[in-house]
């Protein structure tokens, strides 16, 4: 299943059920990490052309400039270990904030690092998709 084929339910100006927000969080992040792991250039489909990157301090914009940034970063063989999701609407009926921070193993090494991750889901005609995503390694000082 495609996480941007994902239908929402029609907007009928009630306010999002918090439940079914934190559902489509943790759905989408468990399924964006599965892609990532397995095949990074499948991750353009969650992304548009106005969607935005942010790693680091890198700012690339576009679905398919996107998931070349991601492939190029050289992470090959990684792993995700969640440790917190949270989430709000934004605005209220048509997005979503998700907030991930977490453990990243990347093969051959054996240290994981923390990361935290941004990400804000978007409808547009029904369907989900990332229009931004801020990727921040937290190294210690």
């Amino acid at each position: 299943m495609d996480f941007f084929l994902l239908q929402s339910p029609p907007l009928d100006n009630t306010p999002p059920i918090i439940m079914d927000m934190d559902k489509l969080a943790q759905e989408f992040v468990q399924y964006y990490y599965n892609v990532f792991e397995q095949n990074q250039g499948n991750l353009a489909s969650l992304y548009r052309d106005q969607s935005m990157l942010t790693f680091e301090k890198k700012k690339v914009q576009g679905a398919q400039n996107i998931a070349r940034e991601i492939q190029n970063l050289g992470f090959g063989q990684s792993q995700h270990k969640i440790l917190t999701l949270d989430c709000q609407p934004f605005p209220p009926g048509n997005g979503v904030i998700v907030f991930v921070s977490g453990q990243l193993k990347i093969t051959p090494t054996d240290n994981p690092m923390m990361f935290s991750q941004v990400f804000t889901l978007f409808q547009e005609d029904g369907n989900w998709f990332v229009l931004n995503d801020i990727f921040k390694l937290n190294m210690e000082i």
